[in-house]
């Protein structure tokens, strides 16, 4: 960027007007690649401290960034997820095909084989799967309501706008993922609830994502076919 300041005529007034409007993908400063103008990069960098991120140095933490960002700019995504809700003396294990448009969720029921078929269309009030007197129990697994149907909602909702207690590149087997764990940055770990995400470094893709009260894990997804839009 300083770079500029060797243009024939190009003074400094006239550098401080375009400087933020270069980006510098190359940089290892995440915020060159933006449009934070140089001048309010302090300002940003304590903004993105304060929200659990860094501007520069943890290459597993401008990765988090990154996605949280696409996250955030994303209206649309569809996975078939395999959840697992431990209830403590019961466990479900559901597969469900989801289509997530806005505030609008749109499930499929695929196993168990008994309720194959039935959709639910849940919104911001929540929502449960039930067909011709079959009910499936999706009670609520926390204080807050969370449950197997609103796990998906409650991941990507996490990955968006949670706050990111720590990242890590992780390598299992002959990949490597980025795991996000998002938790209340006042609480003690192990208490209250706290989110684990998993993404593809490459694609973004969410992979996995559990979720736990108190340290106890009550909520497991694994999703495969993922796309966004």
């Amino acid at each position: 960027r300083t770079q500029l300041k060797k243009v024939p005529k190009l003074g400094p007034k006239a550098f401080e007007q375009c400087a933020g409007f270069l980006r510098v993908p190359e940089s290892r400063n995440l915020l060159d690649n933006t449009g934070v103008h140089p001048e309010s990069y302090a300002a940003a960098e304590a903004l993105l401290t304060a929200c659990g991120g860094t501007a520069a140095g943890d290459p597993a933490e401008e990765l988090a960034l990154a996605v949280r960002g696409e996250y955030l700019a994303m209206e649309r995504c569809a996975a078939e997820v395999a959840v697992t809700a431990d209830y403590g003396q019961r466990v479900y294990e559901f597969l469900l095909s989801a289509a997530v448009d806005g505030e609008e969720t749109v499930l499929t029921l695929r196993e168990p084989e008994l309720a194959a078929g039935i959709t639910a269309r849940i919104g911001e009030e929540g929502g449960a799967l039930e067909y011709d007197g079959l009910a499936l129990d999706t009670g609520p697994l926390d204080g807050d309501g969370l449950s197997p149907v609103s796990a998906l909602s409650a991941l990507l909702s996490a990955a968006r706008s949670e706050y990111m207690a720590e990242c890590a590149l992780e390598r299992t087997g002959d990949s490597e993922l980025l795991r996000v764990l998002c938790a209340d940055p006042e609480a003690a770990p192990g208490t209250g609830r706290e989110t684990t995400l998993w993404f593809d470094p490459e694609t973004y893709a969410l992979v996995q994502g559990e979720i736990s009260v108190d340290g106890y894990r009550v909520i497991q997804c694994r999703l495969s076919g993922f796309t966004k839009g």
